[in-house]
């Protein structure tokens, strides 16, 4: 009982966000309309609601690892493709999506390069990746967010496009890069000013982006389509 009404707090909480937050970064960021979308950590599918009467997606998934919350977005959502996935281990093919938004996922879990890495998988050449900036997760989790950054180095193809005080958009470029490159950029949280900086913080960030270009090289000389068909649910 206790679990539910705590549950309708945070639904009732985000509906309030999304009706004022959701159409203004879709028209800031301009965000196409009629594309396949899909929201990582979709929780009871507030945000879901609003994506869908703004965008009108041809198709609109939310992901979530809660079970239950999953169940109350399909009672309140029954038309939304609503599937129980990690956010690191999409079960979805490559570049099956136009569109991927996150709303703060990524600044709270552990690997996020790792669900940055699979972001970048399914979306289309020239697709968009939009989440929350630093400010914009620092005004809404003050403590959970201290110290929390988004490790872009282990999604080398997502390139910068619009930023806002509150949002971001990266596109996914068509060109992938070198294993050079990204080696490099998993390197540059360790080096300013021409100085090591060993702590444990950017450690982390270094080894964490490391492991992902390892389990991406993996997955080049193996097929990562393969891989993405069989994490599809059954």
């Amino acid at each position: 009982m206790r679990r539910r009404l705590a549950i309708s707090y945070v639904l009732l909480l985000v509906l309030v966000l999304a009706a004022l937050e959701v159409p203004l970064a879709i028209a800031l960021l301009d965000l196409p309309r009629g594309a396949r979308v899909l929201e990582l950590g979709c929780g009871p599918g507030a945000t879901l609601s609003a994506l869908g009467s703004l965008l009108a997606p041809t198709r609109l998934v939310g992901v979530d690892t809660d079970p239950s919350l999953i169940s109350i977005a399909r009672e309140r959502l029954p038309d939304v493709e609503l599937v129980v996935a990690d956010a690191r281990a999409l079960p979805f093919d490559d570049a099956s999506f136009d569109v991927v938004v996150d709303f703060g996922t990524c600044y709270h879990i552990a690997r996020a390069g790792d669900a940055l890495a699979e972001a970048a998988r399914v979306l289309v050449p020239g697709g968009s990746f939009v989440t929350e900036t630093k400010l914009n997760q620092t005004i809404s989790h003050p403590w959970r967010s201290l110290g929390r950054s988004l490790p872009w180095s282990a999604a080398p193809t997502l390139r910068p496009q619009d930023r806002t005080l509150m949002w971001e958009r990266r596109v996914k470029s068509a060109e992938a890069p070198s294993l050079r490159t990204i080696a490099d950029l998993a390197l540059l949280p360790l080096v300013h000013g021409g100085t090591w900086h060993l702590r444990p913080g950017r450690l982390v960030y270094a080894a964490d982006t490391l492991a992902v270009l390892a389990r991406r090289l993996y997955a080049s000389r193996h097929g990562s389509t393969a891989r993405g068909r069989d994490r599809r649910p059954r």
